[in-house]
């Protein structure tokens, strides 16, 4: 299985190869940060439920599961807010994932500022 490798802003401008596993998601796991190591899927879809957030949060504790060094913190990136506005803070509180979205502004979500150095 080969997989595309790219630089994605949503992996968060981390400089780290990313990678496009067969399920179109963008994987950007451990990425160096000042802050220490992150990591993040990125989901193409838009008006996420709370269950499609539960699944990329937990491919996303999987890949964090199998590397050297775990990340510091992960991050699910959405093209958009979710669909549920309360499945942000259960996702954080459950899977400790912090989910963050594109908006017409910058970033959105907790924890976005941390993921870029700044809100947008």
């Amino acid at each position: 299985m080969s997989h595309e490798s790219h630089q994605p802003e949503e992996c968060l401008r981390a400089g780290s190869q990313c990678r496009a596993p067969q399920d179109s998601q963008t994987a950007c796991p451990s990425a160096p940060r000042p802050t220490g190591r992150s990591g993040a899927v990125q989901r193409p879809s838009e008006n996420d439920t709370y269950a499609d957030l539960r699944s990329g949060a937990t491919r996303l504790l999987e890949i964090n599961h199998t590397l050297p060094a775990p990340a510091d913190a992960l991050y699910l990136v959405l093209s958009e807010p979710p669909a549920e506005d309360w499945s942000v803070d259960t996702i954080r509180d459950v899977f400790r994932v912090n989910v963050i979205w594109r908006s017409p502004t910058g970033w959105g979500g907790d924890n976005a500022h941390a993921a870029f150095g700044s809100s947008g």
